[in-house]
This record gives C-alpha cells, sequence and structure tokens, in this order.
C-alpha cells in the first residue's frame, strides 16, 4: 500500500478488480476449486487498508458449449469444471439462443486524499502497528 500511496497523486484512485467468490454460481466453483479461499478475509483486508467495496454482476456470454466448456475448464480443475459445465447446461435452457454463467466481480477502490493530509488521518498514513484503516471515507 505505501508503493502505491507514493506514485498516486493527490484525489488519485487505486482500483482493484477480483472475482467474488461470494456470487453464485462462479463463486461456488471457485470455493470448490480453493477450500481454503476466505471471501470474508480478502474483504476484510481491503476496507482495513482503506477501500471502499463494490459488487458488479456480469454474465459471461457464449456462442456456442464447446467455446463454454474450453474456458471453464481453464478456469476450474477438472472435476470442478465438469459440475460447472452440468450447471451451465441445466441453467441455459435454449441452447439457440448461446451460454451465459454469471460472474461477480468485486471493485476495490482507495483514493489518496487532496488538500492538507495530517498525519495518522488519512489512509496513506495507516501505522504499520495497525491494521485498521484511518481513512476519513470508510466507516
Amino acid at each position: 500500500m505505501a508503493e502505491a500511496d507514493r506514485v498516486l497523486r493527490p484525489g488519485g484512485a487505486l482500483a482493484i478488480v477480483d472475482l467474488d467468490a461470494t456470487s453464485s454460481p462462479y463463486g461456488d466453483w471457485m470455493r470448490a476449486d480453493l477450500p481454503h479461499y476466505e471471501p470474508q478475509s480478502v474483504e476484510n483486508f481491503f476496507a482495513a487498508n482503506g477501500f471502499r467495496l463494490r459488487r458488479v454482476a456480469t454474465r459471461w456470454c457464449f456462442d456456442d458449449l464447446a467455446t463454454c466448456e474450453s474456458v471453464l475448464r481453464i478456469e476450474f480443475s477438472p472435476p470442478v469444471a465438469r459440475r460447472a459445465i452440468a450447471d451451465v447446461l441445466r441453467d441455459n435452457g435454449n441452447p439457440d439462443a448461446g451460454y451465459t454463467v454469471p460472474v461477480g466481480y468485486r471493485v476495490h477502490l482507495r483514493e489518496k486524499p487532496t488538500g492538507l493530509v495530517i498525519p495518522g488521518q488519512s489512509s496513506s498514513s495507516v501505522s504499520s502497528s495497525s491494521s485498521v484503516s484511518t481513512s476519513p471515507r470508510m466507516p
């Protein structure tokens, strides 16, 4: 975080986009492949470092099943990919319309303050001994 604060200009923003492992069905498959992954711990880390969170629901759209299957086989281990493909087939009733996979993303955003910055009062001055954000923008 210190390096991001160093290179960001006042008023600049750091945005990190990652997959939302709490959003079904993609998140279910992701957690099946990564049983030790704790989505809440990741969110807690970003919140503690002064980030705001926005969830974004999207859909991956495929014209044909072969393309959808190849992507899911890249994303997941063979057993989880088989489960994902079965779920996609179950949830997409009209193959002529293509195949969709709901995928959630998390956008973590942290803005560097502008104006006078008082030490200990901004996200860029979080003490190394503390993991709690002091950013005035975070509740």
